[in-house]
């Protein structure tokens, strides 16, 4: 895979193009986050972004958690701000998107699932979260479990499958037919299923941690 390609050694680790990549979409996050946080307290224009982010992911999460849940805002706004930002790389022409490549997406669906186990077991205790999966029978126990399993695979190969066969699509697609279908219209159409997979997968998050709570 592309993706796998190693772009240099530090020292006998390997570097792959998606590690590049993802280092890429991190400074471009920081220095975004820098420059729009000079506003000040009254912000205009551009610098506005900020707030308005942070509001509508404040009223996501206080609409499916209530007032508790305002002090996971800034774990949920960092995953919607990288997946996404990881999502919508592939625009840039030779990029390929950090979340098309598995490790991503594991890596950041493992962090949202030990986030909620470790809220579900702050909230309702050891036993009280362990009682959970004996219910409503506890001989539902292994299906009930297997069902916590299977949320996280299903969260991380939901981001992976759709940014990795779309990636694949329109390669095909240019390989085959270049006339068919415009650059821009594959830019865009990148750009609206990046962003589209960034929020179902942070809507997802908030939901399980919700869940949890």
């Amino acid at each position: 895979m592309p993706s796998l390609v190693v772009v240099f050694f530090i020292g006998p680790v390997p570097v792959s193009r998606t590690v590049v990549t993802t280092w890429g979409v991190m400074l471009v996050l920081v220095l975004a986050a820098l420059w729009l946080t000079r506003g000040g307290t009254n912000p205009r224009g551009i610098y506005l972004l900020p707030e308005l982010f942070l509001e509508s992911m404040d009223g996501l999460i206080d609409s499916m958690m209530g007032a508790r849940g305002r002090r996971y805002l800034p774990f949920i706004a960092t995953i919607a701000l990288f997946v996404t930002a990881g999502n919508l790389a592939g625009v840039i022409p030779g990029a390929i998107p950090p979340t098309a490549d598995l490790a991503t997406p594991a890596a950041v669906g493992f962090l949202v699932f030990s986030v909620v186990h470790i809220t579900g077991l702050r909230e309702k205790g050891l036993l009280g979260y362990a009682r959970e999966y004996f219910q409503p029978y506890w001989w539902l126990f292994p299906l009930n479990l297997a069902g916590a399993a299977a949320r996280p695979l299903s969260h991380i190969f939901r981001l992976y499958g759709n940014l990795a066969g779309g990636g694949i699509l329109m390669s095909v697609t240019m390989l085959l037919a270049p006339w068919l279908v415009p650059v821009p219209v594959i830019a865009w159409f990148s750009v609206f299923i990046g962003i589209v997979q960034g929020f179902v997968f942070t809507l997802l998050a908030v939901a399980y941690i919700a869940e949890a709570l």
